[in-house]
């Protein structure tokens, strides 16, 4: 006779469509058998999954997908990779064009304007320092090369020349040397969202809940403070929207010795386990999910939707709705309200910017997400320079790229919660509900755990929701309301 171990149980509830809550653990953890379990769930069916799902019938939110990746499989060639940055380029081309650049001219002309005053748009091929300390960058367009210089004397040029990366895309106004090779900075210019953005606000009474990183099937995961969020979740009327942006499960082989880390120790179980969680909140709010590196698809990006082999009864949820990473979705549209769009990005490519940029690590690197979501908005896109993440080029067009301008800018992955703002664009690093584990710690990584953002879209109030039920917290945010 089979002694069960916490894992069988666990395997055994999620067999079953029963979420293995902490309250019933509590409640069989003196069964000893396989049979008297099975006993057990025959004559206590009520403890599965219940949620009042009366109010079916009131539908008020309203999700339109602006913009979700789809996978073009097709075999890559090196002309794929010319094709994606030509496109690239083409693209934040026409947003410098539309700024104030006097004498805008190709590489190829330059040679033709020594010692005249000139602009380019160029993306960067090079980046080194001068033996005099100055900032050389050789640019490149469709047309040639130039080397631009950039003096350490004009001490605000030098500063946004130090936080240039490779392959990002700008304009610079300056004036050719007497030979028509070097061009000497006077001004440099991101593709950037305009200023002047206007803070929308919903002529309906709602809110939306922003969150991520649940890690659900970590030995790690905050399984009473989850269900303390759902519970809260669903007795907030004002609740329209949740928004979980990645990571919702622990995964499989994502790092050395996870396998020792997991309650469930399959994708199929731990999205089952997701399923009946999602299942408990109330169908009246749309459930707005994209992956995140944790989730059984592709490290590359653009990440699509969820695998379809793991996620068929979640896709068929009828207020759940499934994107990629980054996808653009909007919420609250009416008949004379354009709504809210959300720019959602798991955010695999924050830690690279968190580091490689002097301005943002000075100031506390990935502490300080939001700089590097203001980086990417100044850039328009969200990994500019090659190797700051795995992706996949894509002939029809750069699915990195940041055309549309978002209201809400939303990331997680690097597990703390960070608020910002950026030009009138609302920046959200939201939480995680998984404890610091030991690989975790050997990054340095120190979450805020168990919080969630909640944004009341008619008045734009912003609060931030902490279920953590233990003592020692690392948010810095002032502005925490405690739920018990």
């Amino acid at each position: 006779m089979t002694e069960l171990s916490k894992e069988l149980i666990v395997k055994f509830l999620i067999k079953r469509n029963i979420l293995p809550i902490p309250s019933i653990l509590e409640q069989i953890k003196q069964i000893k058998t396989v049979d008297e379990l099975e006993e057990f769930v025959k004559k206590n069916r009520n403890v599965e999954n219940g949620v009042d799902n009366s109010d079916l019938t009131i539908k008020e939110g309203r999700v339109e997908v602006i913009s979700s990746y789809e996978e073009h499989v097709k075999k890559r060639e090196i002309s794929d990779f010319i094709t994606h940055y030509n496109n690239r380029f083409k693209t934040l081309s026409t947003i410098l064009r539309s700024r104030d650049l006097d004498n805008l001219t190709s590489i190829r002309r330059l040679a033709d304007m020594k010692n005249e005053d000139v602009s380019i748009i160029g993306m960067i091929w090079e980046k080194g320092e001068t033996k005099n300390g100055h900032i050389m960058l050789e640019l490149e367009d469709r047309t040639g090369k130039i080397k631009v210089l950039i003096s350490k004397n004009k001490s605000d040029l030098f500063e946004i020349g130090r936080n240039l990366v490779f392959d990002e895309v700008i304009a610079v106004s300056g004036r050719m040397n007497k030979d028509g090779d070097l061009l000497f900075a006077n001004d440099l210019i991101y593709p950037d969202i305009p200023m002047g953005k206007i803070l929308k606000k919903s002529q309906e009474e709602g809110s939306v809940v922003f969150t991520s990183d649940l890690h659900i099937g970590s030995k790690y995961f905050y399984a009473k403070e989850f269900e303390s969020f759902i519970n809260w979740i669903n007795s907030n009327k004002k609740v329209k929207y949740l928004v979980i942006a990645g990571d919702v499960v622990e995964g499989v082989g994502i790092f050395p010795g996870q396998e020792k880390e997991v309650s469930c120790a399959t994708l199929t179980e731990q999205f089952t386990l997701l399923k009946l969680y999602l299942e408990k909140i109330s169908k009246k709010i749309k459930i707005i999910i994209c992956p995140g590196n944790h989730d059984g698809v592709r490290l590359a990006e653009p990440q699509p939707p969820f695998n379809p082999k793991y996620i068929k009864e979640i896709k068929d949820m009828p207020n759940v709705i499934l994107v990629s990473s980054p996808s653009i979705v909007n919420i609250d549209k009416t008949e004379n309200f354009e709504g809210f769009n959300i720019l959602l990005y798991h955010g695999f490519s924050l830690p690279y910017y968190g580091d490689k940029v002097p301005e943002i690590r000075e100031q506390g690197g990935l502490e300080k997400t939001d700089l590097v979501m203001k980086y990417f908005l100044q850039r328009r896109h969200l990994a500019p320079s090659h190797g700051s993440t795995q992706f996949i080029p894509d002939i029809r067009k750069d699915f990195l790229l940041i055309e549309k301008v978002p209201d809400f800018f939303v990331t997680g992955h690097v597990h703390k919660i960070i608020i910002g703002e950026y030009r009138g664009v609302t920046l959200l690093n939201t939480s995680a509900w998984v404890k610091e584990t030991e690989y975790q710690s050997r990054f340095g990584l120190k979450p805020d755990n168990c919080r969630a953002i909640i944004i009341d879209l008619k008045t734009r109030d912003l609060k931030i929701l902490n279920f953590l039920k233990e003592e020692n917290s690392n948010s810095t945010n002032q502005e925490e309301i405690k739920i018990e």
